[in-house]
């Protein structure tokens, strides 16, 4: 039973400026929460007393060298997989996503798995699945921009393939991660769920919409743009994502 959960971000500073929207979403539109979280990898100030500013050095520390593949891609995967800033279940927003419309992490004491219209079956995703023993369940992606996690169930992911402490999983990743094999924490999480707790969520179908027009360009994405895309195509879906490409 799911009695309190708090939403975590982990933000790049290109994403600064989309973080008033996006946490400002959040409140008018996630039900149930307590806390936000943001971890950055800069100091960003938020004058908001449920919102909470961690510095990522301080929340999961590794040697971005060792990593063979999108270093700082996967550094902040594993810091939604590995953090301790946050209660036990937690609702990850990625930090460039905008919540339009009215979300229920929570139904009847079960989270929920947010699944939107988009199809992947990216082969390195599951390459990499496989190596902790998780296999592909549905034939669908839990890539949707947000998820529910509980930190429990991700010690239980990782004790299972005998990696106890986040030392011993981060040297897991740096051997094992490479261009045909490397870590979605969305379809890691979601399909070791489906095996092994498959009554503790229940599958919600939502709307999203993403672009990344503007790519290295942070000025693209600025609020005045956002705002007006949001005016125009929000009432159509669930969550909008504005990418800015690092």
């Amino acid at each position: 039973m799911i009695e309190n959960f708090d939403v975590l971000i982990v933000c790049h500073e290109k994403d600064f400026h989309k973080l008033p929207i996006v946490i400002q979403s959040i409140k008018q539109n996630i039900m149930g929460f307590d806390k936000i979280h943001i971890i950055s990898n800069v100091d960003y100030t938020f004058e908001d007393e449920r919102v909470i500013i961690h510095n990522e050095k301080n929340v999961l520390e590794i040697d971005l060298s060792k990593i063979k593949y999108r270093p700082n891609w996967i550094y902040q995967q594993l810091i939604k997989l590995l953090q301790n800033v946050t209660r036990q279940w937690y609702f990850v927003i990625d930090a460039d996503t905008v919540i339009t419309r009215k979300i229920h992490p929570i139904a009847n004491g079960n989270a929920k798995f947010y699944m939107n219209q988009n199809e992947q079956n990216f082969e390195p995703y599951f390459n990499f699945t496989k190596k902790l023993k998780v296999k592909k369940i549905i034939n669908r992606t839990f890539i949707s921009e947000v998820m529910m996690f509980n930190r429990d169930y991700i010690k239980e992911l990782f004790s299972s393939n005998g990696l106890k402490t986040n030392d011993e999983i981060i040297n897991f990743m740096y051997k094992n991660i490479k261009e045909n094999s490397h870590l979605s924490e969305y379809e890691l999480y979601g399909n070791f769920i489906s095996k092994h707790h498959p009554n503790e969520y229940e599958i919600k179908e939502i709307k999203s919409w993403g672009f990344g027009k503007g790519n290295y360009d942070v000025n693209f994405w600025n609020p005045h743009r956002i705002s007006v895309i949001m005016d125009v195509y929000g009432k159509d879906y669930d969550l909008m994502s504005f990418h800015t490409y690092y």
